[in-house]
């Protein structure tokens, strides 16, 4: 395996959300800052020649898309035979001009053109126009109530609130009055996709909620979100566990395993190994076919039985973008300094 890596010199960044041509960070603040996915490009050409050009395709152009033809150039020519590691000064940024009284910030989405963020004292939504970000508009406080974190899918976004459970707004495509479902249960995390709504009252722990669906242009849609009748699946403590693509992931020192349909067995695959021991934080799949932990001390994606370290330092926030094309690939992660982005490939893979 080898990976390809740009450290970003942009200290105030929280967290980083990748959204049609454009990075989005979010700072310690809470300002909203824009970099146009072409600016990247561009300079990281500059300052870094032949391998920057190869940097940015593979963070930004999977499948060719916006790839410029000196990136595109580079990219076919690559060997894929060695690590790539950048330090990177980012173009002028865009500010977007949000800003709110919130002390600390906790989770960033985009979602139907529209920026949610997730604070201690609330989750805001402001309308984006993709093609002029810094004319976002109509920015309002979806809930008052501390907010863990965020999840989107089926069209519906989701706001964790811990003690406080779990809104689900649904009909995301709505601007001006979305629904809103309330679980009363914990909530610590929670994922939408493949039919399902689950809530995670603990890393450990796991609902599948009650829903009814609907369709919309083509697309099967969350209707209606329920607490759930049966008791929440509990885990071996120091687990991690995640539904994704129809299967359960369980993360936990010695590897992720995946126990697909079943909720309740024993019957383990093992899906992607371990560099570090550490309790994992956080996991997340790649539209590569990698799966991404962070612990206390790195940051690494495996696959099989092949790891290999991204980052090793603690991280402050991780996300990938399974679901996109462009961004596919794409690992973003907050880290001392600034913010990472970051992918990796198995050997012999499609790398297109």
């Amino acid at each position: 395996m080898h990976y390809i890596t740009i450290h970003v010199d942009e200290p105030r960044a929280a967290d980083v959300f990748a959204y049609r041509g454009w990075i989005f960070v979010l700072t310690y603040d809470c300002r909203l800052l824009a970099y146009a996915t072409s600016d990247l490009i561009g300079e990281l050409t500059l300052q870094h020649k032949r391998r920057g050009s190869i940097a940015a395709y593979a963070m930004f152009s999977s499948k060719g898309i916006g790839a410029t033809q000196k990136s595109a150039k580079a990219w076919k020519q690559f060997n894929h035979s060695s690590n790539i590691f950048l330090r990177f000064t980012p173009p002028v940024t865009i500010d977007l001009g949000f800003k709110s009284d919130s002390m600390a910030v906790m989770d960033m989405h985009v979602y139907y053109n529209q920026i949610y963020i997730a604070t201690d004292r609330g989750t805001w939504a402001l309308s984006l126009n993709p093609d002029r970000p810094e004319l976002v508009s109509d920015s309002r406080r979806i809930t008052n109530d501390a907010t863990e974190s965020l999840a989107v899918g089926m069209g519906a976004v989701a706001a964790s609130l811990g003690q406080n459970g779990l809104s689900v707004f649904l009909d995301a495509w709505q601007w001006d009055v979305p629904r809103e479902s309330r679980v009363d249960t914990e909530s610590l995390r929670s994922s939408l996709g493949w039919g399902r709504a689950t809530n995670y009252p603990s890393d450990s722990a796991y609902e599948l909620l009650d829903v009814d669906r609907k369709e919309h242009r083509g697309r099967v849609v969350l209707d209606e979100v329920r607490a759930s009748t049966e008791p929440a699946v509990e885990l071996a403590e120091g687990s991690y566990a995640l539904w994704n693509g129809g299967r359960l992931l369980v993360a936990d020192n010695g590897g992720i395993s995946s126990r697909g349909q079943v909720t309740r067995t024993s019957r383990n695959r093992l899906v992607a190994d371990r560099e570090s021991s550490r309790r994992p934080l956080w996991v997340g799949p790649t539209g590569n076919g990698l799966i991404v932990t962070e612990s206390t001390d790195s940051l690494e994606a495996g696959r099989g039985d092949r790891a290999i370290k991204l980052y090793k330092g603690p991280v402050g926030s991780a996300r990938t973008f399974p679901a996109s094309q462009r961004y596919k690939r794409l690992i973003a992660a907050t880290v001392e300094g600034g913010f990472i982005l970051t992918t990796a490939f198995r050997d012999g893979e499609d790398y297109d």
